[in-house]
């Protein structure tokens, strides 16, 4: 998992050198998971942060683990985001502000990979003060690549991982 994070920060950091990275990992360790789904969660919340954000603001990304569970957390000084929107932020189509880009699909099937891995994902926000998205994974549970989280299908297995991973397990080395 340590690795999945310092490749999204820094692809981030590389695309966006105006803002101010942050990345903290503790206890991460052992995680097993389907690395290109939780690299998707990874950069969607990412984006966000970045979309809604303005330089030269602070994007902070923490990952905290603990015997039974990784928690990361990703945020930013953004505009924030108001109580009524919260209720329906992880809506398929739902496109909170007036900065209303995108489709309104990624935080809605960053939802449904957490949830499929056995997992939550929350926000913490006020308008004005930025937000802080966070997502918490089980550990132990097998990864659910074989079902084709997400889409109903098989995953491409031609697709590399980005965590040093065993494919045929799915279990990732987050110690890297």
């Amino acid at each position: 998992m340590d690795g999945l994070l310092e490749r999204a920060v820094g692809e981030f950091r590389r695309l966006h050198p105006d803002f101010l990275w942050e990345l903290t990992a503790s206890g991460v360790g052992i995680l097993r998971a389907d690395a290109p789904r939780v690299r998707e969660v990874m950069q969607n919340l990412l984006s966000n942060a970045v979309k809604f954000s303005d330089p030269p603001g602070l994007i902070r990304v923490e990952a905290v683990g603990t015997r039974d569970r990784v928690t990361v957390s990703v945020t930013d000084e953004g505009i924030g985001i108001g109580e009524q929107d919260q209720a329906r932020l992880f809506d398929r189509f739902f496109r909170a502000s007036e900065k209303r880009e995108g489709t309104g699909l990624g935080l809605y099937m960053s939802r449904a990979i957490v949830e499929a891995h056995g997992g939550q994902i929350d926000v913490e926000s006020r308008t004005g003060q930025g937000a802080t998205f966070s997502f918490w994974l089980p550990r132990g549970k097998p990864a659910p690549r074989d079902r084709g989280v997400g889409s109903g299908q098989q995953p491409d297995r031609r697709r590399g991982t980005p965590l040093e991973a065993s494919r045929a397990q799915g279990v990732a080395d987050a110690s890297r």
